[in-house]
């Protein structure tokens, strides 16, 4: 049995009751320093800042963003919905445009988004 907790003791990405808390690459390996992300937008923005490295670590802390936006939404309907995340998702596109991964991920949730299943 592996011992997991010996191991696994700094979370790149990690959602926590209201918001997202980033371990800052660009720091490492001499400091261990987070960035906690209240909203998309501070998520994009450390994904642009280059805050958050590696096709893995984008993917995973842009998923958590377009919870933490759909959270902010509050009531209203399921297109309601859709139509606000859009712009949320296309602020998380442009904070790395070059990732390939990314972009596919935020176009397929688009297409759920909009109704289509991928």
């Amino acid at each position: 049995m592996i011992d997991y907790a010996r191991y696994d003791r700094v979370r790149a990405v990690a959602f926590r009751d209201d918001h997202l808390r980033l371990l800052d690459q660009r720091r490492l390996p001499f400091e261990e320093v987070f960035i906690d992300c209240e909203d998309a937008d501070a998520v994009a923005q450390a994904i642009a800042d280059l805050a958050v490295r590696g096709a893995p670590a984008i993917g995973i802390a842009a998923a958590w963003a377009v919870v933490l936006a759909a959270g902010a939404l509050g009531e209203g309907s399921a297109a309601q919905a859709r139509v606000s995340l859009v712009p949320v998702l296309d602020r998380l596109n442009a904070a790395r445009p070059t990732a390939v991964n990314l972009a596919w991920a935020l176009a397929r949730r688009n297409l759920v988004l909009s109704g289509f299943v991928c």
